[in-house]
């Protein structure tokens, strides 16, 4: 029987982390909060291990969307996206949105109970992060490190010591593929003497925030 990596937030409808485990075979939960709630986690650790499943909790820190953010990437890494489902009936209404915001950025599956029924939300099978090359990712990774860098393209290519064309091509993209603009992670701002600036959209600035976020590493414990 397959068992599932199950994550959940807390902090309003406890009960639904154990619902949970009555849809799902269950090899392990992660338990995703603020230290806020560490006493309530405490508590759920300690039932959840009556039924033999192994139990991680991730503490979040502000901002919370992108610690969720990086904390689900974190969580992907470890287990692989095939066996996590995101359970959304127990947080806070912010928190519960933000699990859905890192789930669908994440390419994971999540769901929340009602009535005794389990309904899926469509999430996207391919992760945004997927979507970026290693040179996409350094570009924004410089643009968050310096949001006013840079005044046009060659300013850009100048700094990253990346040739003008390869910029241009990461930026703009092709007939065949999309650049960064155009994925909407990145923005040109028309300037003087029509030189385009390049920003950060904000959900460049998710993105990049959250995949250096799972690579540093929430709290686990």
């Amino acid at each position: 029987m397959e068992k599932y990596i199950l994550v959940a937030t807390v902090g309003e409808d406890n009960d639904g982390v154990y619902h949970a485990i009555r849809e799902f075979p269950t090899e392990k939960y992660y338990i995703v909060c603020s230290e806020a709630n560490l006493e309530q986690v405490d508590v759920i650790s300690r039932e959840l291990g009556r039924f033999n499943i192994g139990v991680k909790i991730i503490t979040l820190k502000e901002p919370l969307l992108l610690e969720m953010i990086g904390a689900f990437a974190k969580i992907k890494n470890a287990e692989g996206a095939g066996s996590i489902l995101v359970n959304l009936t127990c947080g806070t209404k912010v928190a519960t949105c933000a699990a859905l915001t890192a789930s669908f950025i994440n390419g994971l599956k999540a769901f929340y109970i009602s009535g005794g029924e389990v309904v899926f939300f469509p999430i996207m099978k391919l992760s945004y992060f997927n979507l970026l090359s290693e040179r996409k990712r350094e570009i924004l990774s410089f643009l968050r490190g310096a949001p006013d860098c840079c005044s046009s393209m060659d300013d850009l290519s100048k700094k990253m010591r990346m040739s003008l064309p390869l910029i241009s091509y990461h930026i703009n993209g092709t007939a065949d593929s999309r650049g960064l603009a155009e994925e909407g992670f990145v923005k040109l701002i028309t300037g003087a003497h029509g030189k385009n600036q390049i920003m950060l959209t904000e959900m460049g600035k998710l993105i990049i925030e959250g995949y250096l976020g799972a690579e540093a590493g929430a709290g686990v414990r």
